[in-house]
C-alpha cells in the first residue's frame, strides 16, 4: 500500500488503477460476467493518447478502433460458446 502523503502526490490516482481493474474483474467473474480487459493492451501502444495534458482523448485512427475489433470479437466469442451449449 501507498502512505497518504505519497497518494496526494496523484491526484487522479493512477498509481491505483491496476488495483481497481482487479477487484473490478473480480467482482465482474464473480457474477459470471465477462470482463473485458483494454486496459493492457491500450497501454502498450505506441500511438495512444493525443499528447500534452489530455490523458483522455485517443489518436486515431488508434487505440479506440482496436477496442472495437476487441469488443467485436469477443460478442461473436460470447455468441459461439452460448450456441454451442443450446
Amino acid at each position: 500500500d501507498i502512505p497518504i502523503a505519497e497518494m496526494l502526490d496523484y491526484p487522479l490516482n493512477w498509481v491505483h488503477y491496476d488495483r481497481q481493474n482487479r477487484i473490478a474483474k473480480e467482482i465482474v467473474e464473480a457474477t459470471g460476467g465477462v470482463y473485458w480487459n483494454i486496459a493492457t493492451m491500450t497501454n502498450m501502444r505506441p500511438d495512444g493518447h493525443v499528447g500534452g495534458q489530455d490523458c483522455l482523448t485517443y489518436k486515431r485512427p488508434g487505440p479506440t478502433d482496436e477496442w472495437a475489433v476487441s469488443l467485436y470479437n469477443l460478442f461473436k466469442t460470447i455468441e459461439m460458446v452460448e450456441t454451442e451449449f443450446i
